[in-house]
């Protein structure tokens, strides 16, 4: 039961209530060797969706990814527009808003795909995921899933794009989310975006604790505005790096705003570009870093 409590003078039969019952609203989904091609979307507005919390409870990792422990098994949560094996698919100018999870994903195999000009705004986890890993699809990863790269080459997610997007308030429901995730990828291009309000990092890319070599490689991370980022966690930044990533780079972003709630445990600080564990082969040029909590 839901009891709402109108405000002196307010009716609340004049007011719009919405109940999502759906987790996801479109899934454009092809096979290994027999892709989806050129599908596009122009001027769609995706609203309200639902994520019922699963039999093994939320114990968030990072990123979207949940679970008992990095050992006992890993998850990663869905999303309301979901890719797999699709190339040269475009969605632009199309608003995803209020989900209970994430906004979009692109999955394996999914190639020369475009995410422009769109906005997501109050999304519950990552608002765009490229590399989202589901168990089918991963290799062996010896103690952690978490660490598992894709279990063929054709999975690999190549060559995508995220760019003029305005990604906001995303992670609402679960809090270490990010609003825009790169992992495990091949020359991911995130450019021109803005991302802002968010209670964690805001462009997350790698995600392998070491520096071992991964299918992560050659993204380039430019021109995007980030501001207002970990304003509930700590631990993260404007932009977030893991592991090696021979050929990427970061260059020309304008990163300020930098928080940190006096509420967040543990002693990192939360840097204008937090270079995590094993980052490495990275060219770092011409960004505008300040305002920011800790060291830049």
């Amino acid at each position: 039961r839901l009891t709402y409590q109108a405000r002196p003078g307010e009716d609340p039969n004049r007011r719009r209530f919405v109940v999502p019952v759906a987790e996801q609203l479109l899934l454009v989904r092809g096979e290994a060797g027999r892709p989806v091609r050129n599908v596009r979307m122009e001027g769609i507005v995706f609203e309200y969706t639902e994520w019922p919390l699963p039999a093994v409870g939320y114990s968030g990792i990072q990123a979207g990814h949940y679970g008992p422990s990095i050992r006992e098994g890993v998850f990663v949560l869905p999303a309301a527009i979901e890719f797999q094996y699709a190339v040269d698919c475009r969605i632009s100018d199309c608003r995803v808003l209020h989900t209970g999870s994430g906004g979009v994903a692109l999955g394996p195999g999914c190639r020369r795909n475009r995410i422009v000009g769109c906005e997501l705004a109050d999304i519950g986890g990552n608002g765009i995921m490229v590399g989202r890993r589901t168990p089918q699809v991963l290799a062996g990863a010896g103690d952690s899933a978490l660490a598992a790269d894709w279990s063929s080459p054709k999975d690999v997610p190549v060559a995508n794009e995220v760019s003029n997007c305005l990604v906001q308030r995303c992670a609402a429901v679960n809090h270490g989310c990010v609003g825009i995730y790169d992992g495990f990828c091949e020359r991911t291009h995130i450019a021109h975006n803005v991302v802002t309000d968010m209670p964690y990092t805001g462009i997350s890319i790698g995600f392998f604790w070491g520096n071992a070599a991964t299918s992560q490689k050659g993204c380039v991370v430019e021109h995007n505005h980030i501001y207002d980022v970990m304003k509930m966690l700590a631990d993260g930044g404007g932009i977030y790096t893991l592991g090696r990533q021979p050929g990427s780079v970061l260059r020309g972003n304008h990163i300020h705003g930098v928080r940190r709630s006096p509420f967040a445990q543990g002693g990192a600080p939360n840097n204008g570009v937090f270079f995590d564990e094993g980052t490495c082969e990275f060219l770092v040029e011409g960004n505008v870093i300040y305002d920011t909590i800790g060291e830049a």
